[in-house]
């Protein structure tokens, strides 16, 4: 990871801005409360960022540290802990879930409140679908239902692609204008209205026949049904492990006398809190502070000193010694559950990295 990266057509760039394996170690290091070795492996990786400017014998452009290119190492940093964080306490239901199902012949994968749209959607497709339509003769789509919005790609399907699906399930073996036409009814004035000026007729006023109507509103019957079913169940697991995330912090807190002061400080961002948080867990006491460092993150601190950090499964303190380095210490089960609950409900509990 150090020096150049040839590039495939022979551009040469200074490779800190491809680290991304350095970024994940420093995020790891980070979440797993490692203060001292994220520290220096961003000092390191902006060192190496810090180079002298170069500059590509194609592009002309500089590779040296800008603030911009330093901004975007801190972000990718921040996005791998919040993304990290969310998996290890359990609480990735707070992405966006998705949801896979076939809609007319068509594999969609959508987000949940996609599927609440497409509910709606398909609504509008069994009105529409009983109203005189427009077949287009020149353009890109054969038709398009009036007042079903098809061009919402993430919980629709064509009406080109739901007519097609209809004229498969009914046998029709050609091509997709002439299948629509044949299986509908003209309104031969109104066709002649909407060709006025034109050298030929392109367009064909026409309503779908019962039997396309009744294929179509089958299946969007059965598709409403599905995501119906599959919203009430995404929304089960969420309130299951909403519960089980309650029940976990009851167990935690049960017995134990926790309070939160808060002081203002100040860091390189500029003002910011500091909480100072007394726990009391089976008769013992303890002080801890937390802290959101500016371009680094959160700090779970000893109120006597040391770093809080997280070793097979089990908190620690480290202390730093000038000739030893940091160096770990155990700590009682008391004072484990203490550290643990100002890491998972601190009052930086659910932010990130400042920047």
């Amino acid at each position: 990871m150090h020096g150049r990266s040839q590039w495939k057509g022979g551009e040469t760039m200074n490779t800190a801005n491809l680290y991304r394996a350095q970024q994940h170690a420093i995020a790891a290091a980070i979440y797993s409360g490692d203060y001292s070795k994220a520290s220096d492996l961003l000092r390191q990786d902006l060192q190496e960022f810090a180079q002298p400017p170069t500059t590509t014998a194609k592009t002309g452009h500089n590779k040296a540290l800008t603030p911009r290119r330093k901004c975007g190492i801190i972000k990718a940093i921040k996005r791998h802990v919040r993304r990290w964080k969310r998996k290890k306490s359990g609480t990735q239901e707070e992405e966006k879930k998705m949801i896979k199902i076939s809609m007319f012949g068509r594999e969609k994968e959508m987000f949940d409140f996609n599927a609440k749209s497409a509910i709606k959607h398909l609504d509008d497709l069994k009105a529409a679908i009983k109203e005189p339509q427009v077949l287009g003769g020149c353009g890109y789509d054969v038709i398009t239902f009036s007042g079903y919005k098809d061009y919402d790609y993430d919980s629709a399907v064509s009406s080109d692609t739901i007519c097609q699906f209809a004229l498969d399930a009914i046998g029709y073996n050609g091509y997709l204008y002439n299948g629509i036409l044949a299986n509908s009814v003209e309104d031969e004035e109104e066709t002649k209205r909407i060709n006025a000026g034109y050298t030929r007729i392109c367009n064909h006023s026409i309503t779908l026949s019962a039997e396309m109507q009744r294929v179509i509103t089958e299946e969007a019957n059965r598709v409403q049904a599905e995501l119906a079913a599959k919203i009430e169940e995404e929304h089960d697991k969420k309130a299951a492990m909403e519960a089980k995330a309650e029940a976990e912090k009851s167990a935690l807190l049960n017995g134990v006398k926790w309070t939160t002061a808060e002081r203002l400080i100040h860091d390189e961002g500029g003002k910011t809190k500091m909480y100072i948080h007394t726990i009391t867990v089976d008769g013992e006491t303890f002080k801890i502070t937390e802290r959101n460092v500016f371009d680094f993150g959160r700090c779970i601190n000893s109120d006597g000193g040391g770093l809080f950090t997280k070793a097979g499964g089990k908190w620690q303190i480290e202390t730093f010694d000038t000739e030893k380095g940091w160096i770990p210490h155990e700590i009682s089960e008391a004072h484990q559950r203490a550290v643990e609950i100002v890491q998972r409900y601190g009052g930086f509990s659910s932010e990130g990295i400042r920047m």
